[in-house]
């Protein structure tokens, strides 16, 4: 499986960092915070998994439906429906984003914690609930013996531990350091340290750290991945623009 990070930044976008997306396999959307994709992703693209509705997340959802609607009528795209997945109650947000010239050819899957499927026939994929404001959803991919989770925002919860156990790439959202730890937990979000414990108590071989604040990451990325490191044992990476991780 091959992970692409298109966005790392949680809350707003700045200079060259983009809000929160990842691509896998040049096939599938994990949450939806840039307006600019590459044109091959219109029409290779079959799904977007959304982790919950904030904006910050699902703000690209009108660029790429427009896109895959242009693509389509000019026949560079393969003509097939696209999937928006989602936590259930969020339904009303993602339709107010589809370009209207592509809304019918979405079909929107609502999913609940502990949801168990295959997609694609390749991709076995199970969720959890995660600890946020408002529906939200972590979600589990494994393919040919290769796993990985993402949380999307989330503050350390149990639920997350038991969907990462063994799990090879543990893509934690961190937003903080730990002298705002109180403000990570009143927003509910995690610090770096934080989404390193869930890592070693998960048995995760590897923790990809995102949706990093921007204030953090202009003025504290040494304390950072030091409190990460200072708990985790196995092998930390903070996500950035354009990092491409195989499994």
């Amino acid at each position: 499986m091959k992970i692409k990070f298109h966005g790392v930044s949680n809350g707003y976008a700045y200079e060259n960092q983009n809000l929160g997306c990842i691509c896998l396999d040049d096939k599938i959307l994990l949450d939806c915070g840039i307006t600019n994709f590459p044109r091959p992703y219109f029409d290779s693209l079959d799904a977007l998994f959304l982790s919950h509705g904030h904006k910050d997340h699902i703000v690209g959802i009108s660029s790429l439906t427009l896109g895959l609607a242009v693509e389509t009528d000019r026949k560079a795209r393969k003509e097939r429906d696209f999937c928006i997945y989602s936590p259930a109650g969020i339904k009303e947000k993602i339709e107010d984003r589809i370009d209207s010239t592509y809304k019918d050819r979405v079909g929107i899957i609502e999913l609940n914690p502990g949801d168990k499927f295959r997609f694609l026939d390749e991709y076995e994929i199970k969720t959890a609930k995660v600890e946020h404001k408002g529906d939200c959803l972590a979600y589990r991919f494994e393919k040919d013996g290769k796993s990985f989770v993402y949380t999307g925002d989330a503050v350390p919860s149990q639920e997350v531990i038991d969907l990462s156990k063994n799990v090879d790439v543990l893509i934690h959202e961190a937003s903080f350091v730990n002298k705002f730890k109180e403000k990570a937990s009143s927003w509910k979000h995690s610090t770096s340290e934080q989404a390193a414990e869930v890592a070693q108590k998960s048995g995760a071989k590897t923790l990809i750290l995102t949706l990093i604040s921007p204030h953090v990451r202009l003025n504290n990325m040494e304390e950072y991945l030091t409190e990460a490191q200072n708990v985790f044992l196995g092998k930390i990476i903070i996500a950035s623009e354009g990092l491409i991780y195989e499994l």
